[in-house]
Order: C-alpha cells, then sequence, then structure tokens
C-alpha cells in the first residue's frame, strides 16, 4: 500500500541531494538578531554549524523558528549581529510550499527548474507517486501531501542538487501515508536536514541527530 512505500536508495539516488563536505560552512551566526516591530530573540544568538548536520530547531511558539530558517535560507532580513551562510545549494520548502507556482502544473513546475528531459521528469515524478496524467494536475489543486511531493519534486530535480534541505513544520496537513514517505526520503538525504517539527517520532525516523533550541 502506499503507507509501506519504501524508498529503494538504489531508485532513489539522484533524489538524495549532494553531500556537504565536513568542514563545510552552513551557518556562522555570531550576536545575531532579526527586527520586526522589535527584536524578535530575548537573546542574542551565536552559533556555527558546518558539515552534513541534521538537526532540529526547538522553542516555544513565537519563539522565532521560522524566521531562522528564512535567515539560513538566504531571506533579507533586517538583522544585527553577523550572520554568514556558505556557498551551497539549498532547498527551503516553508509550510506553504511557496517554492510552487499555483497555477502550474507539477510538471512544468518542475521543468523550469531542470535539465531532464521530458520522459526524465516523468519518471523521476512516478518516483514521487504521480503517475501517468497526475502530472499534469495544477498546483493549487493538489492535497497537502501532493504539495509536498510536488514541492520536494521541483528542488531534487532541479540542475542544482541541494546540500541542503531546509523543512518548516513538514507534516503539517499530512496523512500517515505522505508522511512515512517523506521520513524515508529525508533519512535517505545525504546533505545537511534542517527541521522545525514538534513530532519526536517523525525527528528520529528522518535521523535528525542534534536539536538547536531558542
Amino acid at each position: 500500500t502506499f503507507s509501506e512505500i519504501k524508498i529503494d536508495p538504489v531508485m532513489y539516488t539522484d533524489l538524495v541531494g549532494a553531500e556537504v563536505p565536513n568542514q563545510k560552512l552552513i551557518v556562522d551566526a555570531r550576536n545575531f538578531n532579526v527586527f520586526y516591530g522589535s527584536w524578535i530573540y530575548k537573546n542574542d544568538l551565536t552559533f556555527q554549524w558546518r558539515g552534513s548536520v541534521r538537526l532540529a530547531i526547538k522553542g516555544k511558539n513565537g519563539s522565532g523558528k521560522t524566521t531562522l530558517m528564512k535567515a539560513i535560507a538566504g531571506e533579507q532580513l533586517k538583522m544585527r549581529g553577523e550572520f554568514r551562510t556558505g556557498k551551497l545549494n539549498k532547498l527551503y520548502l516553508d509550510q506553504q510550499c511557496s517554492i510552487l507556482d499555483e497555477e502550474k502544473t507539477i510538471f512544468d513546475n518542475v521543468q523550469l527548474k531542470s535539465n531532464l528531459t521530458d520522459s526524465e521528469i516523468r519518471n523521476s515524478l512516478a518516483r514521487l507517486l504521480f503517475f501517468d496524467d497526475s502530472v499534469f494536475q495544477e498546483v493549487h489543486t493538489l492535497s497537502g501531501g501532493e504539495r509536498l511531493r510536488a514541492a520536494l519534486a521541483c528542488g531534487l530535480l532541479a540542475y542544482d542538487k541541494p546540500h541542503i534541505i531546509i523543512l518548516d513544520e513538514p507534516t503539517n496537513n499530512l496523512d500517515l501515508g505522505n508522511i512515512q514517505f517523506l521520513e524515508n526520503l529525508v533519512s535517505q538525504f545525504r546533505g545537511a536536514v534542517i527541521m522545525i517539527s514538534h513530532d519526536d517520532i517523525f525527528l528520529e525516523k528522518c535521523r535528525i541527530e542534534t536539536e538547536f533550541w531558542i
């Protein structure tokens, strides 16, 4: 059944991103804070991450977790202190999967970012459970799980393979089958994983190794 689909590491070799060398910089933050009407973090943040880190950003609601994800993804924010990110390809999936163009089909969204042939795109989308003519569904008609898989397809099939996958509460609006599919895919991902999730079982199955509290 759908919920029992496992990611075959051989079959999915081109869907698991690019490795990050051990000493390659992910983020270096020193006395970092972000201004949205007031400074978001009670205490300025200082941290450094290198290599293929697999970590969860933790904190109370409203503590600024999503803002930190946006900074890591490269969004321009009003900030103080130092904040540097390494030159790496990032796949950032926010809760709305804003990477997607709502009026275009799944196929067209992927084709815009990929150098694969049409048949290669269709074969790859099938491995993300979009079979036959379902690839021609327009994004605004998709369910939560389909949106997430379509957004993953855009990033993982892109010309530049991601070194980092950044996920903001990805299990919201997902059924069990899509959660298990995502667990399998993220657990096989070769690069760095930075995630916000309140689901500790999901984090464990995604092989998240570290917690960063703010």
